[in-house]
C-alpha cells in the first residue's frame, strides 16, 4: 500500500461518494491516511538511498538505492593491481569472492559489471551501472561492493572462456591464446533511462581491459566430478525460471544428472567426432563434453598465468573443508589483505558418485588423454577418491 498508494485512488473516492451517505467522513479519513503514507514514504526513500536494504523487506526497494563506490586513480608509484580469481564455473567462485571482501572489509571486482552485492549479501543483477575499478578506464574490471578499495591487489573474478553448458564444440573449443583474451573480457552494463525492473531492459556492452593491469592470480580448482555435477544442478535451477521443458524432463537427482549427460552426448555426437579426433576412442564416456571443457579450461588457465609470468596461488575447493583457517590465512596473505572480520561459514558441497566404477575409469582415461602434464598433476589427487552412493 505504501509503495503503490493504491488506497489514495481518486476513482475509488468518487465511488464511495456515490454509494454512501457518509462520504464527507470517508473523504476526511482517506485524506488523513494518504498524508501519513506520503510522509512515511518520503522518509523511507531518503534512508534507502544510503545503500541499505532490510532483509525483511520483500519489495523491490533496491530500485531506489545508490551504488557509489570510489574507483582507484592509477598511481604509477603505487598502483593497485588486479589479482584474478580464475575459476571454471561452479567451482566455489561465489564463496571465495565473498569470503575475501567480508573478511578483509575491502572491495572486490569482477569482469562482469552486471552484479552488485548489497550490504546484506543480496545480489542484484542488471540494475546498477557498472562502476570501473580504475577511474577513467571504463572497460573494466568492475567493482562488486561499496567497500573501500584494498591497498595492493583487488581480487577480480573471471571465468575466461570455453565453459558454456549446452553448446556445440564450435562454441566451447578454444585455443590457448584466445583464452587469455577471454580472461580480460567482460560486460559493461548501462541501465535504462527510466526506472526499469531489475534484470530488464539495460544495455550490455562487451569490453576488454589491459592485461598489464593483472599482477597476480588465484587459481580455483574443484574435484572434476563434483564440478560437473554442480553444473547440472546450476542448469536445473536456472531452468526452473526459464526452461520448463528441462525441468519436466529431468529429475533433480542422480537419474536426472545421468539423463542430462546422455542428452549432451547424443545431441553433439556428430559434431564432436568432426571436431576432435580423440573423441572417437571415448564415445562411451558419459558427459564427455563437460569433462573436455573442464580439462581444456585448466590447461589454458595454467598456460595463461605462465605466459603472463604472474604469481599464482592454487586453491582447491576442498581446502576450505580440510583446513579452513590455514586456507583463509594463505589466501589473505597472498592478496596482502588484513583479516578484519570473522570469515563467512563454509558449507562443503559434494555429490554422490552417479557413474559406475567402469564409467569413472573411462572418464579418467579420457581426461588424461586431453590434459597437459601440468593439469594432470593439478587434478591427480582426485583420481583415487571414492564416494558412496546414497
Amino acid at each position: 500500500i505504501i509503495h503503490n498508494f493504491s488506497i489514495c485512488n481518486i476513482g475509488e473516492m468518487k465511488f464511495y461518494h456515490r454509494s454512501t451517505s457518509n462520504a464527507p467522513l470517508i473523504f476526511v479519513i482517506f485524506a488523513f491516511v494518504c498524508s501519513i503514507l506520503y510522509i512515511h514514504n518520503s522518509r523511507n526513500q531518503a534512508s534507502l538511498r544510503k545503500f541499505s536494504l532490510d532483509k525483511s523487506d520483500k519489495s523491490r526497494t533496491h530500485r531506489r538505492l545508490e551504488f557509489t563506490p570510489t574507483p582507484s586513480k592509477l598511481n604509477i608509484s603505487n598502483p593497485l593491481g588486479i589479482a584474478w580469481l580464475l575459476s571454471f564455473p561452479n567451482s566455489g567462485t561465489t564463496y571465495t569472492h565473498s569470503l575475501v571482501h567480508k573478511t578483509s572489509k575491502r572491495n572486490v571486482a569482477n569482469n562482469y559489471g552486471t552484479v552488485v552485492e548489497l550490504p546484506n549479501g543480496q545480489l542484484v543483477r542488471n540494475f546498477f551501472p557498472s562502476m570501473p575499478v580504475f577511474e577513467g578506464r571504463s572497460n573494466g574490471p568492475f567493482l562488486s561492493t561499496n567497500l573501500p578499495l584494498p591497498d595492493k591487489y583487488i581480487l577480480t573474478k573471471t571465468h575466461c572462456g570455453g565453459y558454456c553448458t549446452t553448446c556445440s564444440p564450435g562454441k566451447y573449443f578454444m585455443k590457448k591464446f584466445n583464452f587469455l583474451m577471454h580472461c580480460l573480457t567482460g560486460y559493461k552494463y548501462t541501465p535504462p533511462k527510466n526506472d526499469g525492473q531489475p534484470g530488464c531492459c539495460g544495455e550490455h556492452e562487451m569490453v576488454r581491459y589491459d592485461g598489464g593491469l593483472v599482477k597476480k592470480a588465484v587459481h580455483l580448482v574443484r574435484d572434476p566430478f563434483d564440478n560437473v555435477m554442480a553444473r547440472f544442478h546450476h542448469e536445473y535451477k536456472l531452468s526452473t525460471k526459464r526452461n520448463e521443458d528441462f525441468v519436466k524432463q529431468h529429475d533433480y537427482d542422480e537419474s536426472g544428472a545421468l539423463k542430462w549427460c546422455q542428452g549432451l552426448n547424443d545431441r553433439f555426437e556428430k559434431q564432436e567426432l568432426e571436431w576432435f579426433e580423440v573423441m572417437k576412442d571415448f564415445m562411451d564416456v558419459p558427459c564427455r563434453s563437460e569433462f573436455f571443457k573442464y580439462v581444456q579450461w585448466h590447461n589454458h588457465a595454467i598456460f595463461t598465468v605462465k605466459q603472463m609470468e604472474i604469481d599464482t596461488l592454487v586453491v582447491h575447493y576442498k581446502d576450505f573443508h580440510d583446513d579452513f583457517d590455514k586456507t583463509v590465512t594463505n589466501l589473505m596473505n597472498f592478496l596482502e589483505l588484513e583479516i578484519e572480520d570473522v570469515p563467512p561459514k563454509f558449507f562443503y558441497h559434494t555429490y554422490p558418485e552417479v557413474f559406475t566404477p567402469k564409467q569413472v575409469e573411462r572418464i579418467w582415461e579420457f581426461m588424461t588423454a586431453v590434459a597437459d602434464d601440468d593439469t594432470k598433476a593439478l587434478i591427480s589427487g582426485y583420481r583415487y577418491k571414492t564416494k558412496e552412493k546414497i
